[in-house]
């Protein structure tokens, strides 16, 4: 049974499409089958460039609202050097096509400075844009970095280093840009370090938007800061990086000096647009949802939907307060900004007197829902069972993954063992990569990609050691799979989108690589697992694992 048609260097090959039988379950059990679409594969010639000139070694895609995907890859060939050894491609008119090669003049630069190297986004309906390096005549230090963004069709300089940013005294220049976001619709945000006449370890940062349209000033070191007393101001901000979402707003985290700070006040979250800022939660306020007397101290990142809504993981102090407790999730999908989570209250689905312990930072999307990974303590649990993932099932969360369980759509004695933070869409859908141990399991086939929602339940994507057919007749064993991260995903570079498609790189056993896009159907889309153990690559979910709240 065969998937959709490849596109570009594959001259419209099919991507092959498998059901994969499972010991121990029912044998007319309903599942998904996942399929599998093969974008790129090593070694194969490089759509754009001359003849001989073959993709080497390829790298992490990223995914558009439509399942377009952009990546790079080192280059092999008789034409080619160190000079223009890399090159970028994306498959959004239908076919795969060159974008950018190492070399390649800059837009917008002098002439002679060339891209050194790049890592690309794509917004939602697959606009380009660019994080580069450059080389040339008069390229330093503080000149060797820009950010690039896809305007009527052609890529336009947004911001480099050396250059003078808006809003800032005559000589001013970006030092560093750091850590960029993308937009859904296809707009930069940025923290960046200043140099120039005036400027003080003070106001030396700021973070820019172009969620308004141009490129403006959202906030400044020295600044005052909005909803706090007169005479306090940022002291540092953005200590990791700024999100953006596609209404153009920004969240960020930064720090106070003033009057009246402290060490126990001088932390904070805002969130808004270049018109206008707010405070979302400040070190020292009361924490919703808790006791009288405990209060925020320090903050994660905080993460932004598409409604402005923000999300956060933040530690607490307090009279209550202890080691078995101090943190915990809140969530502002319902509006206010609510608590969805703490340490030392049960957790969903775990048996009864296991307790969250500690969180990571929870995506949230449109909807306002939540996900996380979580460690859990109490009777029974140790390091083989303390990790866990929690996403959304309608307003609530419940436990999709815990260590040291069977795991799913794999045979019997097969057990969880560590999870990666998941990846969240706006379906209410996660993804997940996690490590096995157990029975059959070694280095090389110990890791899974699991799509999951709390209506159908776990798909097993891909997982090492199985065969794909990544050409008509062509069988490869899976060694290695890398995708976008959750971090990564904030910042505009995603590896799942609404339709259920994920994107992710592909390494085999012969030494191969390969670009694939997985679709997970709808829950509607079924057919029959058969009894025993399955012949080829691709799982899918069978009937679901709900947990229940306590």
């Amino acid at each position: 049974m065969f998937g959709r048609r490849g596109h570009g260097a594959f001259g419209g090959s099919l991507a092959p499409v498998f059901a994969m039988a499972l010991l121990g379950l029912a044998p007319v059990a309903a599942r998904a089958v996942v399929e599998l679409r093969t974008v790129a594969l090593s070694g194969q010639p490089a759509p754009g460039l001359g003849e001989g000139t073959t993709l080497s070694s390829l790298g992490r895609p990223f995914l558009d609202g439509a399942g377009r995907v952009t990546f790079t890859s080192f280059l092999e060939g008789p034409d080619v050097d160190a000079s223009n050894d890399r090159g970028l491609w994306s498959d959004r008119s239908g076919e795969l096509a060159l974008e950018a090669r190492r070399g390649d003049p800059a837009p917008g630069t002098p002439e002679g400075v060339r891209y050194a190297s790049f890592v690309p986004f794509l917004d939602e309906a697959g606009e380009l844009a660019l994080e580069a390096t450059l080389q040339g005549p008069g390229v330093g230090s503080s000149s060797d970095r820009g950010l690039w963004a896809e305007r009527d069709g052609a890529l336009v300089l947004v911001a480099r280093e050396g250059d003078e940013p808006p809003e800032v005294a005559p000589g001013v220049t970006y030092e560093e840009i750091e850590e960029p976001v993308f937009s859904d619709a296809g707009r930069f945000a940025f923290q960046a370090r200043l140099s120039g006449p005036g400027v003080t370890p003070l106001d030396s940062r700021g973070i820019w938007s172009e969620g308004s349209g141009a490129l403006s000033l959202v906030a400044r070191g020295g600044q005052p800061a909005p909803d706090t007393a007169p005479g306090v101001s940022f002291e540092e901000l953005g200590l990791n990086v700024p999100t953006l979402n596609a209404g153009g707003e920004t969240a960020f985290r930064g720090l106070l000096s003033g009057p009246g700070i402290t060490d126990e006040n001088e932390r904070g979250l805002w969130s808004g647009s270049d018109d206008g800022l707010s405070l979302v939660a400040r070190e020292g306020q009361a924490a919703p949802g808790t006791p009288a007397g405990t209060v925020f101290d320090r903050f994660g990142l905080p993460t932004l939907s598409a409604a402005g809504r923000v999300a956060l993981q933040a530690d607490l102090r307090g009279p209550d307060v202890t080691s078995q407790n101090e943190q915990g999730v809140w969530s502002e999908g319902g509006g206010a900004l609510d608590l969805v989570a703490r340490a030392g209250e049960p957790a969903p689905g775990a048996p009864p007197g296991v307790d969250y312990l500690s969180f990571d930072t929870p995506p949230i999307n449109s909807s306002g829902q939540v996900a996380f990974r979580a460690f859990l303590g109490g009777p029974g649990v140790n390091n083989l069972s303390n990790e866990a993932i929690f996403g959304p099932d309608g307003s609530d969360v419940t436990l999709f993954f815990r260590e040291g369980e069977p795991a799913p759509r794999v045979p019997a004695g097969v057990l969880l063992d560590s999870f990666d933070p998941p990846v969240l869409d706006d379906t209410g859908g996660i993804l997940v990569t996690a490590s096995l141990r157990g029975s059959g399991v070694d280095g090389r086939n110990d890791l899974i990609l699991y799509y999951a929602d709390a209506t159908s339940g776990p798909v097993a994507v891909v997982r090492t050691g199985r065969f794909i057919e990544v050409l008509p007749g062509d069988f490869r064993r899976l060694q290695f799979f890398d995708l976008s991260d959750a971090r990564s995903q904030r910042q505009g570079r995603r590896s799942l989108n609404d339709r259920r498609e994920i994107a992710l790189f592909a390494a085999f056993t012969d030494g191969s690589s390969a670009i694939l896009v997985a679709t997970v159907p709808e829950p509607s889309t079924l057919v029959l697992c058969a009894a025993g153990l399955g012949l080829l690559a691709r799982r899918s979910a069978c009937a679901p694992r709900r947990a229940r709240r306590p």
